[in-house]
């Protein structure tokens, strides 16, 4: 929906019938609050909302939230270099218009976390899946590690430290199936939490994806193959490094500074070796359960046709698998060469390199 100051639904002969059957709604908080109200009269049946929000001196808006009587979906987009936006004079507003819905709500997707009132969440209490994304230069995390997740099946996390992930792990239960880390903040001790509260909670881990960044990494990997005996797909992203920057993981003592350069001698040793693929792929190949098949690699620049070669021997007697290589894996002839072989001899069942990721890529599709 356009942002018009002086928008009038009453203007458009018609308009009510058409606008009690929409289900689905991306709009802007910055729409006058009279549209909103006219919109929540008429519109009560949607399903999905999206909101960018600006202006939350808005009463139109929330209210328009409140009266909604089937919303599956909801998330909020904010401008990451708007500092104006005063959301603690609106956590109780924003509360009441999303616990209005708690019975309904299924998805909830929220980018730049800022200064959100997160402990509504735990009153979601059909939630079944959550997207947390943060700016991380505020510190809102109280209210985010108190709540329970009791029927989460997916969770997204983007920009958050590695301890908050593995807390919101531990809050939720063993119905969790698919989880997504991202652009994370590195500390080799959360990491090893992290992949505990895994362990611990998620019995029925279908779908997995994290950065590995240290050797120590496929350990900790190794005992996510051996606890989650559903796990099916695997996305396993190395650090995108360039010029000796490091890009996906964010050292801990720039949380608070998210405008400072990455210095380009880093603390962290990228992995970089071929001797560290080859104990990847022994991990794999040694401790994958049964029923995991599914396997995306990203930017893995050191694997060789040897270590492939390792893997792909090792991987006899089971189910084939599905390959798919994505943006910075640097293959050449030789590799597809030998991907094709091992198609052939039935190992590998289907195989793609993944040249675009869009923005909406699917990390948990195999086509």
């Amino acid at each position: 929906m356009p942002r018009l100051e002086n928008f009038r639904l009453q203007l458009f002969p018609g308009i009510d019938n058409w606008l009690s059957d929409i289900e689905c709604l991306t709009c802007d908080s910055n729409i006058n609050q009279e549209t909103f109200i006219e919109l929540a009269r008429l519109c009560k049946s949607i399903k999905s909302l999206n909101i960018f929000l600006g202006n939350l001196n808005n009463p139109g808006l929330f209210r328009f939230i409140k009266v909604q009587k089937q919303l599956h979906e909801i998330g909020f987009s904010l401008d990451p270099t708007n500092n104006d936006i005063d959301f603690c004079s609106f956590h109780q507003t924003f509360r009441d218009a999303l616990t209005a819905n708690a019975n309904t709500i299924q998805h909830f997707k929220l980018t730049h976390g800022v200064l959100f009132p997160f402990s509504v969440l735990s009153s979601l209490v059909n939630l079944k899946s959550l997207y947390v994304g943060n700016r991380i230069t505020y510190d809102f995390w109280s209210d985010l590690e108190i709540c329970s997740f009791p029927n989460l099946v997916k969770l997204v996390t983007y920009k958050i430290p590695l301890e908050k992930t593995a807390r919101m792990i531990e809050n939720s239960t063993s119905k969790l199936i698919e989880i997504i880390i991202e652009y994370t903040i590195y500390h080799q001790a959360y990491y090893d939490r992290c992949i505990q509260a895994i362990c611990q909670t998620c019995p029925r881990l279908k779908y997995f994806k994290i950065i590995v960044k240290m050797t120590d990494d496929f350990y900790k990997l190794r005992d996510i193959l051996q606890n989650c005996h559903y796990l099916e797909g695997l996305v396993i992203e190395f650090p995108y490094s360039i010029r000796g920057w490091n890009y996906n993981i964010i050292k801990v003592d720039e949380v608070d500074n998210t405008d400072s350069d990455i210095d380009e001698e880093s603390e962290y040793s990228l992995i970089e070796d071929e001797d560290d693929c080859k104990i990847l792929c022994e991990i794999l190949a040694k401790y994958s359960p049964m029923c995991l098949y599914k396997f995306k690699l990203q930017n893995m620049k050191t694997l060789t046709t040897d270590n492939l070669k390792i893997f792909f021997d090792n991987w006899k007697d089971r189910p084939p698998m599905l390959l798919q290589t994505m943006p910075g894996c640097r293959l050449f002839g030789k590799h597809f060469d030998l991907i094709r072989e091992y198609t052939e001899k039935g190992v590998i069942k289907k195989y793609d390199n993944i040249l675009n990721m869009e923005d909406n890529y699917d990390y948990f599709e195999w086509k």
